[in-house]
């Protein structure tokens, strides 16, 4: 993509960046009348809770390996890897995040969130 283009839509994703969370709260609104009924939601720790474990991130470590399994587990290392030889940011920036959204799954469950499947 040439710098003239990649320009052109840095306006598009910044208003994404603003818009999308501004209609995920207003959804929210709508359906419950609170805007941020979703963090009591959350925070409730009913009997299946992970954060009622002894160790809440390992549990919910489990669940996200018990979600994905291990077969795209090894083929995800294995696009990492590809993705390191060749060089390829995009790939590892997708692979950063994913890792980046694990690890706020993991902290929030032991943060006390209950760590529902959502």
């Amino acid at each position: 993509m040439d710098v003239a283009r990649g320009a052109a839509l840095r306006p598009l994703v910044v208003g994404a960046l603003v818009v999308v969370p501004l209609l995920w709260i207003r959804a929210e609104w709508v359906g419950s009348g609170d805007a941020f009924s979703g963090e009591t939601q959350a925070r409730s720790e009913p009997a299946w809770s992970l954060s009622l474990a002894a160790h809440p991130w390992l549990r919910a470590l489990t669940r996200v390996h018990n979600h994905s399994g291990p077969l795209v587990e090894l083929l995800a290392l294995g696009a990492v890897a590809v993705a390191l030889a060749r060089r390829r940011a995009a790939v590892l920036a997708l692979a950063g995040a994913a890792l980046a959204e694990v690890a706020l799954y993991l902290a929030m469950t032991q943060a006390g969130f209950s760590g529902n499947p959502r």
